[in-house]
């Protein structure tokens, strides 16, 4: 089944008025090869990037510094019971 029949199909059913020449058919195609990366975009949203660089370091040093209490803590401990 064609996509005119399907389109045909829908206006008759809706009972429209259009024709199917009419009405706009998108065709959607596979990209062939790699990807480009369209590193113009990117450039166009380099504050986002900034932003998103800037929260996950933010992130890391919280969790460095966590995890860091939580190992002095724990080496405490251990050199208290040496001394």
């Amino acid at each position: 089944m064609t996509v005119r029949e399907l389109v045909s199909r829908l206006t008759e059913t809706r009972n429209d008025a259009a024709s199917v020449d009419e009405v706009p058919v998108t065709i959607i195609k596979p990209s062939k090869g790699w990807v480009s990366l369209k590193l113009g975009d990117l450039w166009e949203y380099r504050e986002l990037l900034y932003f998103l660089i800037v929260l996950v370091s933010a992130l890391v040093a919280v969790g460095l510094l966590i995890s860091g209490a939580f190992y002095f803590r724990r080496m405490e401990k251990t050199f208290a019971d040496v001394v």
